[in-house]
């Protein structure tokens, strides 16, 4: 078969577990108390198996007696980088890349058992199953990236395409196949999980809280059969479809393209399916009421709906804010307490406030990689001793390292290149940034390191005021002498990050 590129097997390479009986008894003899053992003997398994000459047939059925428990497993060490704060520790480096190579060694598998299969005209069902079970491992190893917030590679989306091409080739593209693995209970198509990985690719998990990742996922499993894939423009449609192109590294866009290779992914139900839950949403229904999986409350789940339309939907808007490139070195700090003392020169005094038992707070030195009015792309260059996480909604200042103002921003979305370097976007928080203290006389005397956000009119963003979690509760008076209204009343919770909650007041 053209386009895989296999590696070659050496000519009198055999394999100690070489037919579907044999790989059952070492299954049913392998224990699977401890799942790092279970994940090494798999992956040792599978390096055998893929290293030698075994009739197609038998390898097809040893890899899918192997795919459901390496499936078990892979859930299991994926606990252990899925959704975590960046950057990732070495061990959990070593972990993604395990779970990265045992899907990889899958999938191999997979196509070579398509390679002869196809090579010698097998049946029509085994080589429909051989090339979505490669697609699938690919897919798979694609949702393990997102889990762990790391680029995904380039060459895992050219992978996917050259199975997708050959499954059109061969006329099965649509063609069902049992998948026990499948969430739905439904068969599957190479078409329809094809499509599933692309839009999960789309919907830029990056920006997604580790729930919402998992969540898209699942819905995408019912989603995916309502996407079209074909070689030219849907006719009639309402809604752009999304282009991708098979001889290339990219995923799926409304980037225009042309040329023989050139697919088009009709999402005009999906686009009537989200825009219909969006709207039912609204009118008071409940996600399970309109076919939701999961446990998420409604203005999650509408928020949601509404950046997957804006993802997989709507033609590509300009942004509203333009950026410019930067490339300058600026001292961030994260938390509200280290942001509070900083914006005073005071990080001495965040240790003292923090206490002992939490670790010290720093200014650190990243790179400013673009800006603009809304928002700031950064970069934090690895460094395998820094133990300070970083995860969504979380609050940084930001100033330029030769001085200056200092900005608050929440981190919107963050991702780990492969060189271990973290890419972060934040969304700059309205107002010029006073660091305050707010003391409360109910429901108990307390106080707090808070921060001050000026009045911005070019934004039309009142005068707010960034507190920790849990402070927020309508009407509650705070006393804050450095700012004129000293005595507040807070009234609206206008937004709230994984650490801080910013809320409008007016003068008690």
């Amino acid at each position: 078969m053209s386009g895989l590129d296999l590696p070659q097997i050496a000519p009198n390479a055999r394999a100690s577990c070489d037919d579907a009986a044999t790989c059952a008894e070492w299954l049913a003899s392998l224990p699977r108390l401890n799942a790092a053992t279970t994940h090494a003997a798999l992956a040792a398994r599978l390096e055998e198996l893929n290293g030698a000459h075994v009739a197609a047939a038998e390898r097809l059925a040893i890899l899918e007696l192997l795919r459901g428990p390496i499936a078990d497993v892979q859930i299991e060490q994926a606990k252990k980088f899925a959704g975590k704060p960046l950057p990732h520790s070495p061990q959990r480096r070593e972990i993604l890349a395990s779970v990265t190579a045992l899907w990889d060694a899958l999938g191999l598998g997979y196509q070579r058992a398509l390679q002869a299969l196809a090579a010698m005209n097998g049946d029509r069902a085994s080589i429909a199953l051989a090339c979505h079970r490669a697609i699938d491992a690919t897919a798979r190893t694609m949702l393990a990236h997102a889990h762990a917030y790391v680029q995904p590679r380039p060459t895992d989306l050219a992978r996917l395409h050259r199975l997708y091409a050959f499954a059109e080739q061969r006329g099965i593209a649509v063609q069902p196949v049992p998948d026990r693995l499948s969430r739905t209970g439904r068969s599957c198509t190479v078409t329809r999980t094809y499509a599933q990985a692309l839009l999960l690719d789309a919907s830029s998990p990056r920006e997604r809280r580790p729930e919402h990742v998992e969540l898209v996922d699942r819905w995408l499993g019912h989603w995916a059969p309502k996407i079209a894939v074909s070689p030219s423009a849907p006719r009639g449609s309402s809604t752009t479809p999304m282009l991708v192109d098979l001889a290339t590294e990219s995923g799926a866009s409304r980037r225009e393209r042309t040329g023989p290779t050139v697919r088009f992914l009709d999402v005009s139900e999906i686009s009537r399916s989200l825009a219909k839950r969006v709207h039912a949403i609204k009118q008071g229904k409940t996600p399970a009421e309109v076919g939701l999986e999961g446990d998420v409350e409604p203005q999650e789940a509408l928020a949601l709906l509404v950046a997957l339309y804006r993802h997989w939907c709507e033609d590509q808007p300009r942004r509203a804010h333009e950026r410019r490139n930067v490339n300058a070195p600026v001292c961030v700090c994260t938390g509200i307490t280290a942001t509070h003392f900083a914006l005073g020169d005071r990080l001495a005094d965040a240790n003292a406030a923090a206490g002992a038992a939490l670790p010290p707070a720093s200014s650190e030195t990243w790179v400013l990689r673009d800006e603009s009015i809304a928002g700031v792309g950064l970069i934090r260059r690895r460094d395998d001793s820094r133990a300070a996480p970083l995860g969504h909604g979380q609050l940084l200042m930001v100033r330029p390292e030769a001085g200056g103002a200092g900005m608050l921003a929440a981190v919107q979305w963050l991702q780990e290149a492969p060189d271990g370097d973290l890419h972060v976007g934040a969304r700059i928080l309205p107002g010029i940034a006073q660091p305050v203290t707010a003391r409360a006389a109910e429901p108990q005397e307390s106080e707090t390191q808070a921060i001050a956000l000026s009045a911005l009119a070019a934004l039309a963003a009142p005068p707010t005021i960034v507190l920790p979690r849990g402070w927020f509760a309508p009407g509650r008076v705070l006393n804050i002498p450095e700012i004129p209204a000293s005595r507040v009343r807070l009234t609206s919770l206008l937004e709230h990050g994984s650490d801080f909650e910013r809320a409008s007041f007016d003068p008690a």
